[in-house]
């Protein structure tokens, strides 16, 4: 069994003026790097084996307070990215990195977070991986969990830097518990 301790970025300026960042590489802001630093506080006692980030700044910052605590190295992985919209804000500060598709579906994005969290559960068997991706991806994956076993008594809420602990074994995944807020 490998326990997946599941949480979105912390707050970025975009995400106060309700822009979208899809794949635009914008950073932390002052309270993001707070949130960062009481995540790792609030897992402090925690024994954690690996952080995987996607490779998009607000994420790895998200990371790094947690990752130094824990002299970690974090993976990162282009699969944990955020959905890629037409909607999406580009400027000449933060371009658009570059990804196979311009447009991304639901589809697609559960498809590369199905593929990169099961390479993740299969390499860490019995250990406790911290995993930081976007809200867009992480509600398409947890609701696709919660489709699979519709008895679970429980939502996702999609709030952001909460703890979402899922386990992963024999190939499948279960939630163990969602929305624990932390900051």
């Amino acid at each position: 069994m490998t326990d997946i301790i599941l949480i979105t970025h912390a707050l970025t300026q975009w995400n106060l003026e309700n822009r979208i960042q899809g794949h635009t590489d914008v950073p932390l802001n002052q309270k993001g790097r707070y949130m960062a630093e009481r995540l790792a506080w609030n897992l402090r006692n925690e024994i954690i084996h690996a952080v995987y980030t996607s490779d998009l700044r607000r994420a790895l910052e998200t990371a790094q307070p947690l990752a130094r605590q824990k002299k970690l190295v974090i993976h990162q992985d282009m699969r944990l990215r955020e959905g890629r919209s037409i909607f999406q804000e580009r400027s000449d500060h933060y371009p658009t990195l570059t990804f196979p598709v311009e447009v991304e579906t639901e589809s697609i994005v559960l498809e590369r977070m199905m593929e990169i969290m099961q390479i993740i559960g299969e390499a860490h068997t019995g250990q406790t991986v911290l995993v930081v991706s976007h809200g867009a991806a992480v509600d398409i994956f947890i609701s696709h969990l919660l489709s699979l076993y519709p008895e679970y008594p429980m939502t996702y809420d999609n709030i952001r830097m909460a703890i979402n602990r899922l386990f992963f074994e024999n190939g499948k995944w279960y939630c163990l518990s969602l929305n624990q807020a932390v900051h």
